[in-house]
């Protein structure tokens, strides 16, 4: 399963989130408003969270991305149309197969057509007893009818002020070393300048990348490596995008 953000690990909304999961009161539907690059990783945890009702599945590793009960309209990218809307709601009256409850997941609810958003009033007005629904959108010019029926999470994560992007030569790399080896307060800055990164590569969607770069945040704010060893492996997991879980077995 494809991790999140440290930003957003962090972020208020994520966290209410996971109460509710502990307290037993999860929306039937839920609408999250956030970036396009994080609807697959968010949809997986939402996903997770919802056919385990267990707000700790959060932070399990194993994927619930092909999970039975776990239906998507469409693949992001575009939003579906009015016949897989249809062929969601549908699929959703069924028995769930392997757990309590069936999800279904919509992408760009925020720019589906007259007629598919239409078609969804009803089941967002009287869902099925074992129905669950994640809207996606990353705007709020969805239809107010809609919005109307949602639960809804703002999830918008920050761009790190000096890391919007991830370096792309050879000088750009050599320029965050010689930035990094000025730096007075070794450990923050790196651990900092390491989301940066985290949260540059989920825009690119580079998942995996993401993933590594978090893990070497977490052994820079345990003091586990050293920041050489750290920045090295940092830009073997960006540049040459090397499994750097081959490196060393667990430093926690």
């Amino acid at each position: 399963m494809r991790d999140l953000p440290f930003s957003l690990e962090e972020h208020n909304s994520w966290k209410e989130m996971r109460t509710m999961a502990a307290q037993g009161r999860l929306p039937q539907s839920l609408g999250v408003l956030t970036v396009e690059s994080c609807f697959v990783p968010l949809a997986e945890r939402f996903g997770q969270i919802y056919l385990s009702g267990r707000q700790d599945a959060a932070t399990q590793e194993d994927s619930e991305a092909n999970h039975p009960d776990l239906l998507f309209a469409a693949e992001p990218g575009k939003p579906p149309g009015i016949r897989q809307c249809r062929q969601l709601a549908a699929e959703l009256t069924l028995q769930p197969v392997a757990t309590s409850c069936r999800v279904g997941v919509i992408f760009h609810a925020d720019r589906l057509s007259p007629a598919a958003a239409n078609s969804l009033l009803k089941l967002l007005e009287e869902p099925p007893p074992k129905a669950r629904l994640l809207l996606f959108m990353e705007t709020e010019a969805t239809l107010p009818t809609i919005i109307s029926r949602l639960w809804t999470l703002r999830i918008k994560p920050e761009i790190h002020r000096n890391r919007s992007s991830l370096p792309q030569n050879d000088h750009e790399w050599v320029e965050w070393f010689r930035g990094m080896a000025q730096s007075t307060k070794e450990d923050a800055r790196l651990s900092t300048e390491l989301d940066g990164l985290v949260t540059a590569s989920i825009a690119c969607r580079r998942y995996e990348t993401a993933r590594r770069l978090e893990t070497l945040r977490r052994l820079a704010e345990n003091g586990r490596l050293s920041q050489s060893m750290l920045m090295d492996l940092a830009c073997l997991a960006v540049k040459e995008e090397y499994p750097i879980e081959h490196v060393f077995d667990n430093f926690w």
